[in-house]
């Protein structure tokens, strides 16, 4: 997890990744998680943290980057697209209660 602050160290943004491991894909880091406090979205805290996520999967030797938003977060969308992100598949997320 990385945190983004301002000078008097209170924190404007949080970014989590997670290294991926699978039998059929490369090494990959996911994003789990960006949020950027209100007031702070559009003035580049969420893509300065972004490049620092990028850059630690990429010095622990990941091959891509993967993330995933909801279907309605058309914002996070365009956020990630100007990153250089693309759609990779649509999915469902499924759940089930265990005892």
């Amino acid at each position: 997890m990385l945190v983004a602050c301002d000078p008097d160290d209170r924190p404007l943004a949080w970014g989590q990744v997670e290294l991926r491991r699978t039998l059929v894909e490369p090494l990959s880091a996911q994003v789990m998680g960006l949020v950027v406090a209100d007031g702070r979205r559009s003035s580049g805290i969420g893509r300065d943290l972004l490049a620092a996520l990028e850059r630690w999967a990429t010095e622990r030797g990941c091959r891509r980057m993967l993330v995933g938003t909801r279907v309605t977060r058309e914002r996070a969308h365009r956020f990630y697209a100007r990153a250089g992100y693309e759609v990779l598949k649509t999915s469902y997320f499924l759940v089930k209660p265990l005892p």
